[in-house]
């Protein structure tokens, strides 16, 4: 749709998906970059599923990952920088797509998480290309046993080259960057980013120890439970 330990292109922030949705309110959103040239795009992340029926990873954290990947390897991209938290409040794709907007995005990335009948948890992706409302690219994705990161790398690479055309070989390779080969370990590491950004520093603490007793040399998970 990716946080700590980042480059000079750093951390950002969302866009908007088709139904109605969670997603952020406080809509104080900068490009800390002039981008000129650039397209920029703006990842918005809805979450409407409650901790207790998913594994509580989709969220701001994965969001965050997302948006931090794509700006870490496809400099051809501006991608927007959160400047404040937005707190969960209720819009439509309108609603979002304006806030995109506003932000000075091209290009708006959301995604929305869903149970389906058989209890598969599968995410739904959509790009828009602004100001149109119908998006450019649409896909889900289901979630399983390799966890939020074989996603994020599949997003992030399909997103970045529905925008650009054609990817260098260096920009997919950054892409498909691998921080751990365990897909538990970053998924509790995504969770502690999200209590993190939700200003709950104990619970995110907790979680990056798991990602650190699951994976011990996760060094971003260190970096993170240091600070």
């Amino acid at each position: 749709f990716l946080p700590l330990a980042t480059s000079t292109a750093s951390a950002q922030r969302n866009a908007p998906l088709p139904p109605p949705c969670t997603f952020g309110g406080s809509a104080n959103v900068a490009v800390r970059r002039p981008y000129v040239g650039l397209p920029t795009l703006d990842v918005m992340w809805f979450s409407t599923l409650d901790e207790g029926s998913s594994p509580g990873v989709f969220g701001d954290g994965f969001r965050q990952a997302l948006a931090r990947r794509l700006s870490g390897a496809v400099f051809r991209i501006g991608v927007i920088e959160d400047v404040v938290h937005r707190s969960a409040t209720t819009g439509d794709a309108a609603t979002v797509l304006s806030l995109a907007t506003r932000a000075g995005a091209k290009f708006a990335l959301a995604g929305v998480p869903s149970v389906g009948s058989n209890s598969t948890l599968r995410v739904t992706l959509a790009l828009f290309e602004l100001p149109h409302r119908n998006p450019v690219w649409r896909r889900s994705f289901p979630y399983d046993s390799a966890g939020t990161l074989a996603l994020e790398q599949a997003i992030a690479i399909e997103v970045a080259t529905k925008i650009l055309g054609k990817l260098t070989p260096k920009e997919r390779q950054l892409l498909a960057r691998v921080p751990t080969q365990r897909g538990d370990a970053y998924d509790a590491m995504l969770r502690g980013d999200a209590a993190e950004l939700s200003d709950a520093s104990d619970t995110a603490a907790v979680a990056y120890e798991e990602a650190l007793k699951l994976d011990p040399r996760l060094a971003d998970a260190q970096a993170k439970l240091a600070l």
